[in-house]
């Protein structure tokens, strides 16, 4: 989703993840699986069955975590070695994203 400020895409974002992406149906329908077994009480399959749901990925919370001390991948020290101290927060342990 892409838009304005305050345009809702947050709203939409929220209520396309809300949408029920699979379904368990239980395959006790017959008492023998197809080795003539007797199946248990808890055999199901659980598949996709909505073709409307979503899976919400969300780039500023991606972009705002990329960046965090403790994030693997040496981002933080790399923006660090660019922009300086200057732009942590006041405590040393976080970048400031107001001063980034």
């Amino acid at each position: 989703l892409t838009g304005n400020i305050a345009t809702g895409k947050s709203t939409v974002a929220r209520r396309l993840a809300m949408i029920e992406t699979r379904t368990t149906y239980n395959n006790n329908d017959d008492d023998s699986n197809e080795k003539g077994e007797k199946k248990q009480d808890n055999d199901t399959t659980t598949i996709s069955t909505n073709p409307y749901a979503a899976y919400i990925v969300d780039a500023d919370k991606i972009g705002h975590d990329i960046y965090l001390r403790t994030t693997p991948g040496n981002v933080y020290n790399s923006i660090v070695n660019v922009f300086g101290t200057d732009i942590l927060t006041t405590d040393k342990k976080e970048i400031d994203r107001t001063k980034l």
